[in-house]
């Protein structure tokens, strides 16, 4: 069996730059996504999952953006999320990648369950977006299990702010954007539409994006993630009558101080 490598001069150079190979696209709002045509502005805007095609970036997406993306032709790039941890998908994947083969440890992966609730709490997932790609350990551990390196997550959350309800309470996509997030060294977060372009300006540069990008985007993430839960505390409690008594500044303080808010 040939030895598996995954080497950190294939994802960073000396500037810090990252190399974008494999991304995970799980998206609430679709738009952005395929290059279309603007009636209005009359001009093709391109979009980032097709950038991403034409640059061979593998792409692991899940339910209704895995329909969208189907629209740009089928093709071993396109993965499930679902899939992603299974022996064959990540043998193809890592010999894509270079890695040749790879001892497939036992690691769940589990098709989406209990209605969509459960479908990117994987540890194969959260191990390829946590990995410091500088850390020969690290890629060796991964290399041995068979898991690839995420560099990218393009996702945007649940309209919470707009419809109001249980269901509508984002909780994998606000985990996989923290952990691309606190990851921004080696990880590229993108939380929102109107960073595509962004995005999309520096991959055509070079099929690669800037740590100031990352670390823009970084900032941009736990802002925004933030002021989500602080929605859904302050809508539930209004829910159920809750007064809440301290801001959530002070609440952070007090844990930071005590362990208890």
């Amino acid at each position: 069996m040939a030895a598996s490598t995954l080497r950190t001069a294939d994802y960073l150079n000396a500037r810090g730059d990252l190399r974008i190979r494999t991304a995970i696209v799980s998206v609430a709002r679709k738009e952005g996504l395929v290059t279309e045509y603007d009636h209005e502005k009359e001009m093709v805007v391109p979009g980032i999952a097709t950038v991403m095609r034409l640059c061979g970036v593998n792409m692991l997406s899940t339910g209704g953006t895995y329909k969208k993306l189907e629209e740009l032709g089928g093709g071993t790039d396109l993965v499930q999320i679902s899939e992603f941890a299974k022996p064959a998908k990540a043998v193809a994947l890592l010999r894509k990648l270079g890695a040749g083969e790879a001892e497939i440890a036992d690691v769940l992966a589990t098709e989406e369950i209990l209605d969509g609730r459960v479908k990117t709490l994987q540890l194969p997932v959260y191990a390829g977006l946590l990995a410091d790609k500088t850390n020969p350990k690290h890629m060796e551990t991964l290399a041995r299990l068979g898991i690839a390196p995420i560099d990218v997550v393009i996702c945007n959350l649940y309209r919470f702010l707009e419809r109001q309800s249980i269901e509508e309470i984002d909780v994998g996509g606000v985990t996989l954007l923290r952990a691309a997030a606190k990851n921004y060294m080696n990880v590229l977060p993108v939380p929102s539409v109107e960073d595509y372009q962004a995005v999309i300006k520096e991959l055509n540069t070079g099929k690669q994006v800037s740590l100031a990008l990352r670390e823009r985007l970084a900032a941009k993430t736990f802002r925004l993630t933030s002021a989500y839960d602080q929605a859904i505390g302050e809508w539930i409690a209004e829910k159920v009558r809750i007064r809440l008594e301290k801001p959530v500044t002070v609440m952070i303080q007090n844990m930071q101080i005590t362990g208890h808010p």
